[in-house]
C-alpha cells in the first residue's frame, strides 16, 4: 500500500507540474469565457476587446496591398513597412485584377475614406481570397512550429490550437498584420539554429533575416548567436539581413532612396506630444504609473519633461536586460531576454506579444512547473491567453494593457534578478 501511495503521489505531481496541461486548460477557459461575454453582449464587445474601428478589420493587410500600386509606397502613402514587407505585398498585388485595382484611391486619406464602399478591398473576391489564404497558411505554420518545438509531445496538438486562439494571434488576424510570418520565422530560427543538419541550420539564419526584414525589431533574436558565441553565424545572419533589407527597394520606383524615406517615416511615427499608457514598452509602463499617481494627487504631468525621462529609462533597462543574456544558460531564458528587450524598448500593438509564445514554448519543452518556474511561467501565460477584459470608455489608463504591463514588469524583474550559475556556486560554498 505504501508503494502504491508513493506512485500515486508521483503521478499527481507530474500531472500538476505539466506546463502544457495548465496552458491548455487556462487558455481554453479564458477563450470560452470571452466567447460567452461576446455572445451575451450581442457582439458589442468586439470593438472593445479588439481594434475600436469596426470598419477597419484586416486593414494592415488590405491597405498594404493597395499601397504598392504605383510602386511608390513611401512617397504616396508613407507606409511604415520595411522594403521586404512592401515586396511581399507587391507580389500579392499582382494577383489582383486591373479592373479592381484601377478603382483604388491615390492617397492615404482617400483610401481610409473608401472603407465600407464598393471600392473597399474587403468586398472583392481576389483580395478576400488572398486574405483567407494568408490566415490559413499562418495558422498552419504556427501549428507546425509548435509541434516541432515541443517534439510532437502528446499535448503539442492542443498547445498548437491554444497558440492559434491566443489573444495576440487573434488580434494580429483582426488587424491583418504580417507579424505572424515574422513570429514563424523566429520560431524556425530558435528551433533549428543549433541543428546538426547544415541545411536546416543555415536556413534558420535566413529565416531570422526574413523575420527581421518584415518587422525589423525581431533582429534582436540574433543576440542568441552572440550569447552562444556563434560569431561566424552571427556575421552571416547580418549579411542575409542587410541583403534582404536593401535589395527589395529596387522593386520600387523610389530605389535606394526608399531606405532613407522608410527610416524618416519610422522615426516620425513616434508621438511625444502626449503621455499615454497604451502599450507595454517600459516608457508606457512608467506612463501608467505616473498617470495613476497624477490622478490620485490631481496633478497634470508635462509631456515635454516626462517623455524624455521615460525614454531614457527604457533604454537603460533594455541595455541591462540584454547584458544579462550573457549570464544565463538555459535556452528559453536567452530567448526570453531577447523578446523582452525589444518589447520593452519599442511600443508595439497587442499582436507583438505573440513573440513571447516562443520562450513560453521552449520553457514548456525544457522545464516543469515548480517554485523556480511558477512566476515566469504565469507571467508568460497571461501575456498569451484570451481573457474577458475589455477597454474602459472613460479612463486615461488602459485596462487591456494593464495586464500586459504587469506581466512585463514581472518578467523584467525575473531576468534582472535571475541568479547566474556562478552566483549559485558561491551560495553553495
Amino acid at each position: 500500500m505504501k508503494k502504491l501511495h508513493t506512485v500515486y503521489n508521483e503521478k499527481r505531481f507530474r500531472f500538476s507540474s505539466n506546463m502544457e496541461f495548465w496552458f491548455c486548460i487556462i487558455s481554453l477557459l479564458g477563450f470560452l469565457t470571452t466567447v460567452l461575454c461576446l455572445f451575451f453582449s450581442h457582439g458589442n464587445l468586439f470593438s472593445r476587446i479588439f481594434f475600436e474601428d469596426i470598419l477597419d478589420t484586416g486593414m494592415d493587410f488590405f491597405h498594404s496591398i493597395e499601397y504598392t500600386r504605383g510602386r511608390s509606397p513611401y512617397d504616396y502613402f508613407g507606409t511604415l513597412y520595411p522594403p521586404l514587407a512592401n515586396l511581399f505585398f507587391y507580389v500579392l498585388y499582382r494577383f489582383v485584377p486591373i479592373e479592381q485595382s484601377s478603382q483604388w484611391k491615390d492617397t492615404f486619406i482617400d483610401s481610409v475614406k473608401s472603407r465600407g464602399t464598393s471600392v473597399d478591398l474587403r468586398v472583392w473576391q481576389s483580395t478576400m481570397m488572398l486574405y483567407i489564404c494568408f490566415i490559413f497558411l499562418s495558422v498552419a505554420a504556427l501549428f507546425l512550429m509548435t509541434q516541432v518545438i515541443l517534439n510532437r509531445s502528446a499535448k503539442s496538438g492542443l498547445v498548437g490550437l491554444c497558440i492559434v486562439i491566443s489573444y495576440g494571434v487573434l488580434y494580429a488576424f483582426e488587424r491583418g498584420n504580417i507579424i505572424i510570418i515574422s513570429v514563424f520565422c523566429c520560431m524556425f530560427f530558435a528551433a533549428y539554429k543549433d541543428s546538426e543538419n547544415k541545411v536546416l541550420s543555415e536556413l534558420s539564419l535566413v529565416m531570422l533575416a526574413i523575420g527581421a526584414g518584415l518587422k525589423i525589431y525581431p533582429a534582436i533574436f540574433g543576440m542568441l548567436l552572440v550569447y552562444d558565441k556563434q560569431y561566424v553565424k552571427a556575421l552571416r545572419t547580418v549579411f542575409y539581413g542587410v541583403f534582404l533589407f536593401v535589395v527589395p527597394v529596387f522593386a520600387f520606383h523610389e530605389g535606394i532612396g526608399g531606405i532613407s524615406k522608410f527610416i524618416n517615416i519610422l522615426f516620425s511615427f513616434i508621438d511625444e506630444t502626449k503621455i499615454t499608457s497604451e502599450g507595454y514598452s517600459f516608457d508606457k509602463i512608467l506612463n501608467a504609473i505616473a498617470l495613476l499617481i497624477s490622478n490620485v494627487i490631481n496633478c497634470e504631468l508635462s509631456p515635454s519633461f516626462w517623455n524624455p525621462f521615460s525614454s531614457v529609462m527604457k533604454i537603460i533597462v533594455t541595455v541591462f536586460i540584454l547584458i544579462k543574456g550573457f549570464f544565463v544558460k538555459k535556452k528559453w531564458q536567452k530567448i526570453l531576454v531577447c523578446a523582452i528587450a525589444f518589447l520593452l524598448y519599442q511600443t508595439q500593438g497587442i499582436y507583438a506579444l505573440t513573440f513571447l509564445s516562443i520562450p513560453l514554448l521552449f520553457m514548456m519543452r525544457e522545464e516543469k512547473l515548480c517554485k523556480d518556474t511558477i512566476i515566469p511561467y504565469t507571467a508568460l501565460l497571461f501575456t498569451q491567453i484570451m481573457l474577458p477584459i475589455w477597454e474602459s470608455e472613460n479612463s486615461n489608463i488602459s485596462i487591456i494593457y494593464l495586464r500586459f504591463q504587469i506581466c512585463m514588469l514581472i518578467l523584467s524583474f525575473y531576468i534582472l534578478l535571475l541568479k547566474t550559475p556562478s552566483s549559485k556556486r558561491k551560495d553553495q560554498k
